[in-house]
């Protein structure tokens, strides 16, 4: 008897072979019925992606984003960022997922909405230039929760001025800009953080006011889709939250919860170096569940 493959390979690398191995079960019976299959798998691993960014260090302070609900593979976000020369800014941009994701070479696109000036934003069309870090995009090494990390890294003073060189950039404008006359660069960068908080720039959520999208194509029609939405948060709601963020921080055990977890709340050291394979742990618990509920 031929022995079977260990199971957590098989979830690792979400081989089809794994159902043709399973007796007793019905398999699929023609192309379209495995790539019926197959597209639902991805899109589970897609959804295990972003159930994990609520783990502390998936998901960078300051960085939010949410599926569209009628499009689990386009992505609302935004950005709030604290420091550096877009200090008090807050950008919107939508993440463009490749419907083969996350099997495919290619990374999401990131389409930013707010108009910025910044070395790696494309001036007319807002995409995020994604090469320097990610030059080869590596299936099931390479993830959503690195995406958003490098996209906040973006925006530091010590990655722009020390990491970043012209050939990088799509805009070398900027980034000219910023090594030669960085007073100007610095009041510019200012002045799209103080835009990005104006009342009609912040809670607009018309397409007509967004860049042009990344490119033609299938997700072109994608990247004008409507900007995550913000509301005005009247008084008597903002004093009902301050209340509880208050009293959640004054209590000693959301900090021995987070330790009982394997958090360590003052410090995130490492935790980069531990999300591929965090993910990948997720994913292969997820799907192992997913086979006992449905095989």
């Amino acid at each position: 008897m031929t022995s079977k493959p260990p199971l957590i390979l098989l979830l690792l690398i979400f081989d089809l072979s794994f159902l043709q191995m399973t007796p007793n079960q019905p398999q699929p019976t023609s192309a379209t019925d495995q790539l019926y299959a197959s597209h639902h798998f991805r899109r589970y691993e897609l959804l295990i992606e972003y159930k994990n960014l609520k783990n502390k260090g998936h998901c960078p302070q300051g960085v939010y984003v949410t599926p569209m609900p009628e499009d689990l593979y386009t992505w609302q976000g935004c950005i709030f960022l604290y420091d550096g020369p877009y200090a008090n800014g807050i950008f919107k941009f939508n993440l463009l997922i490749s419907q083969e994701y996350p099997r495919c070479n290619e990374p999401p696109q990131v389409h930013f909405i707010t108009e910025m000036f910044h070395p790696l934003v494309h001036p007319q069309r807002g995409y995020l230039q994604l090469a320097h870090r990610f030059p080869h995009w590596r299936p099931h090494h390479d993830f959503i929760c690195h995406l958003l990390h490098y996209i906040q890294s973006c925006f530091t003073t010590d990655y722009l001025m020390q990491e970043l060189k012209r050939e990088d950039c799509v805009n070398v404008e900027a980034f000219d800009m910023m090594t030669t006359d960085p007073g100007t660069f610095n009041r510019l960068a200012r002045q799209c953080a103080d835009v990005s908080c104006a009342d009609v720039i912040l809670y607009d959520t018309a397409t007509d006011t967004a860049m042009s999208p990344p490119q033609d194509g299938p997700l072109s029609e994608r990247a004008r889709l409507r900007p995550l939405a913000f509301h005005p948060l009247d008084d008597r709601l903002f004093e009902e939250i301050k209340t509880q963020a208050l009293n959640y921080y004054s209590d000693e055990r959301w900090r021995e919860a987070e330790v009982a977890a394997g958090m360590d709340p003052a410090s995130e050291q490492g935790s980069l170096q531990d999300l591929a394979a965090h993910v990948r742990s997720s994913l292969s618990a997820g799907l192992n569940w997913f086979m006992n509920q449905t095989l």
